[in-house]
């Protein structure tokens, strides 16, 4: 229960900063050419902006404290999302790295592929 809970109060952060981050520009955004992503083979656009609904998940990646860590992490994910399961890109918008920054993947504009 111990994971479940820490993931569930990173989840509600991410709202909350996303949030705030339209007033106050609070959270550190690391870019996708940042963390050294990958170009994406397709893009789909969001269906309805501003979006309706929100989803949250976590990954069942390893855990990363520092920058470098994270930053391996999150092209560890875009690789797996690529090379072996087939999608176009990384499936998801952002992606929070225990070194308290928010990784963006697919962004704002783009439906990440577990919403479909």
């Amino acid at each position: 229960y111990q994971h479940r809970e820490k993931m569930v109060i990173l989840q509600i952060s991410f709202l909350i900063l996303c949030s705030l981050s339209q007033a106050t520009g609070c959270f550190r955004l690391i870019t996708p050419s940042k963390w050294g992503a990958k170009a994406a083979n397709c893009s789909q656009p969001l269906r309805d902006v501003p979006a309706e609904y929100v989803v949250i998940i976590h990954t069942a990646g390893n855990p990363c404290r520092t920058h470098r860590d994270c930053h391996n992490e999150v092209k560890m994910i875009q690789n797996y999302h690529m090379n072996l399961k087939g999608w176009c890109d990384i499936a998801y918008s952002f992606l929070i790295g225990e070194d308290g920054y928010v990784y963006e993947g697919r962004g704002w504009r783009n439906e990440g592929s577990h919403t479909y």
